[in-house]
């Protein structure tokens, strides 16, 4: 019922690309999933392989959607390396030849991701437009692979591991994330570097380099605009990264913007037609939004420079746009957060932020800090909260029965 396309592919130390297009018959009636690999696109690649599921007998989270499971199978000399990333552009093919529609699949080992990610396109969406995507009935659909690896670790918690002792990590990095912080970062891409003139042996100057925008650590190594974004195809213990680089990005990278916090960089797309992390910190942020708009400095380099925000406050940002709440955080990360918020007139993310840290006080010391926050940000919703959690907490205490005035040891002084 179904056949594919031979595929085509390019090899070199450590990217593997490859092609195929999957032609589904009878896609109106078929519900049948769709299997089809690619064998051997590489010395070192056993397969790559994509599963295609569009029937009502998916579980409840995919019914109705047109499911893509990209993977690749890889040999054991490269199952034993850290990091490892596969991605899959898929696309349909039209009746005019174009590919319309694409999405990325991105998949980062050893972290496998929510099957939730798999949803490519509604069904009845494609069947609403079989005039334009099912000629003769048959849905074509194109996948585009790249795979990359690398022999490093990116995760703060395993930086520096003796085979006898706890892992440790640098004293310039901060601790362990926490477990949900770690998660929504295990689906992104990301590798260690160093910065110029830095020594691989000198840990104090490594930076976490994150790719939110889900497309330039999967290009080919070839490919200049890795140069731009720090990520030239090197292998990261013996890169270095030019913050002032003056490379002009081509049209088709115009979208991705650098943002720099201390001490780590991320590349997010602000492509406003696409429902991303990237764009909904535009949305969120008006300064933010001017920065990037006007005709700055920020706009001629494309890179946005948060001199004395943190990576974790950032990453709590990004994790509050992307899943609309604050993660579980520390008073500390709450206060590092609202600050941010806003310096950058995050309204939203404030109003929340307050609420949060309302809501952990646990020490006097807390309580009297968030007073000042209020009145020196004249935010008055903060300083509503801090009233009304006062009130509960003198309502709380127990009602002690009023002393006699002749009862006291002074009373004469009272009289």
């Amino acid at each position: 019922m179904e056949d594919i396309k031979a595929p085509y592919y390019e090899t070199d130390d450590r990217d593997v690309q490859a092609s195929l297009e999957i032609r589904i018959q009878d896609f109106r009636t078929n519900t049948a999933p769709v299997y089809r690999e690619i064998k051997r696109p590489g010395p070192l690649i056993k397969s790559f392989y994509v599963m295609v599921i569009y029937s009502k007998r998916a579980d409840e989270n995919t019914e109705g959607w047109l499911v893509v499971y990209p993977n690749v199978d890889v040999s054991d000399a490269i199952c034993i390396l850290k990091r490892r990333i596969v991605s899959c552009v898929v696309s349909i093919i039209d009746v005019e030849g174009k590919s319309r529609f694409s999405k990325t699949f991105v998949i980062i080992y050893p972290s496998l991701g929510d099957y939730r990610d798999a949803r490519y396109l509604d069904r009845s969406f494609i069947l609403d437009r079989a005039d334009e995507l099912l000629p003769e009935g048959v849905l074509t659909m194109r996948c585009e692979f790249h795979f990359t690896w690398s022999g490093l670790e990116t995760s703060w918690e395993t930086f520096r591991c003796d085979v006898e002792s706890e892992p440790s990590w640098p004293s310039s990095q901060p601790p362990p994330l926490s477990a949900t912080l770690k998660g929504f970062l295990s689906k992104i891409p990301q590798s260690f570097y160093f910065r110029n003139g830095a020594e691989a042996e000198d840990s104090s100057d490594i930076f976490t380099l994150f790719d939110f925008s889900n497309r330039v650590f999967t290009l080919a190594q070839s490919h200049q605009s890795k140069e731009r974004f720090g990520v030239d195809g090197i292998p990261p213990a013996s890169s270095t990264l030019s913050s002032d680089s003056k490379e002009e990005s081509s049209d088709a990278w115009e979208d991705i913007w650098i943002f720099d916090t201390h001490p780590n960089r991320f590349l997010l797309s602000l492509e406003e037609r696409e429902d991303n992390v990237g764009f909904r910190l535009l949305e969120a942020s008006p300064v933010i939004r001017r920065m990037v708009n006007t005709d700055m400095r920020e706009n001629s380099e494309k890179r946005v420079y948060f001199p004395e925000v943190d990576s974790r406050t950032f990453i709590i940002v990004l994790y509050f746009l992307e899943n609309k709440k604050i993660p579980p955080s520390t008073f500390r990360e709450l206060v590092d957060v609202y600050q941010f918020s806003y310096m950058y007139a995050m309204e939203g993310l404030q109003q929340k932020c307050s609420e949060e840290m309302v809501r952990s006080i646990e020490f006097p010391d807390d309580l009297e800090e968030l007073k000042r926050m209020a009145s020196l940000y004249d935010d008055q919703y903060l300083s509503s909260l801090l009233d009304s959690r006062w009130r509960e907490f003198e309502n709380s205490l127990p009602l002690l029965p009023r002393r006699k005035t002749d009862d006291r040891p002074d009373s004469d002084s009272y009289m």
